[in-house]
């Protein structure tokens, strides 16, 4: 058994090695190219990749192997993503919260890692036009029902002005295809709203096969 354990954490750990080599060679391409429209398609594909990986750093890093936290693989993925999109730099506050502990199997965790790439990158790159400042908050949460939360709001311009900024010619966006995609695979309900006070808030509810049980952290 302990070998077996051995090996499955070598698997997680040589996978998301790979996955950050594909996610540098993207980079490389990324700079390799003037288009702006490519070099945003590659950047996108970046951060998907990057999303996965941290899944299984997470899991790799814990003493079990049959879930992860979705806390700290969100976490670390927000983190990413404000680098990324320079957030600091543009006066975009980003916070996540965490009440619960939320576990995922693997299959689970991949999905809504990717959703909450795809919510939080849009937050940044369409909530905040023309040098506007704002906040990004990111909840992960257990209901009393034993619902998985994950909720990505911000105080931007809203969908509806977003959308209306969006020039005629501008090609469709996969980004919320593949989210209500991922949502379906997860069985599991996905809304939008914009806030009354300004800004936006997209909610996703799906039920979780692990949730009990604090993860330890391993040397």
């Amino acid at each position: 058994l302990r070998s077996r354990e051995v090996l499955l954490r070598e698997i997680h750990h040589c996978v998301k090695n790979n996955l950050q080599v594909v996610s540098s060679l993207l980079n490389l391409q990324q700079h390799a190219v003037e288009d702006a429209r490519a070099q945003a398609v590659f950047l996108e594909c970046q951060t998907q990749i990057q999303s996965m990986a941290l899944v299984h750093e997470q899991i790799y890093q814990r003493a079990e192997l049959d879930g992860v936290g979705a806390a700290g693989y969100v976490e670390s993925l927000v983190r990413y993503l404000a680098g990324v999109y320079e957030a600091e730099w543009r006066g975009v506050s980003v916070s996540v919260d965490a009440k619960g502990e939320l576990r995922l199997d693997l299959d689970s965790a991949i999905p809504a890692a990717i959703i909450v790439n795809e919510l939080v990158s849009n937050a940044f790159k369409h909530a905040f036009p023309d040098g506007r400042k704002g906040a990004v908050r990111v909840r992960v949460d257990l209901s009393a029902v034993g619902e998985a939360i994950i909720e990505v709001a911000d105080d931007g311009v809203g969908f509806a002005a977003s959308m209306a900024a969006k020039a005629p010619d501008a090609p469709r966006s996969l980004g919320l295809d593949l989210v209500q995609a991922l949502a379906r695979q997860l069985r599991g309900e996905l809304g939008f709203r914009d806030r009354e006070g300004g800004g936006s808030v997209c909610l996703l509810r799906f039920k979780p096969l692990l949730r009990e049980g604090p993860l330890e952290a391993v040397d």
